[in-house]
């Protein structure tokens, strides 16, 4: 058997896996755009859509989720 014959067989799982992350993540930014409000700050709403995500089948952020609500804060979280 050739690996591209191996493979062949794992894409058709490994798409359905990225169409179900993709759905979770688009879940999580509606949510997102629904709490934006005057007064909400970054935290309760990265918690609350890390938290919704989860329980909706995520496994986890593949990086921390962070919402920046101030451009002078924009940049704090990148290092280099």
């Amino acid at each position: 058997m050739r690996f591209g014959e191996l493979g062949d067989g794992l894409r058709p799982r490994a798409d359905e896996r990225l169409r179900e992350a993709q759905s979770i993540a688009a879940f999580g930014m509606n949510l997102v755009r629904a709490m934006l409000r005057p007064g909400i700050i970054g935290h309760e709403i990265a918690t609350e859509v890390l938290y919704t995500m989860t329980k909706a089948g995520a496994e986890g952020a593949s990086a921390p989720v962070h919402v920046n609500s101030d451009m002078r804060k924009f940049c704090d979280n990148v290092s280099g």
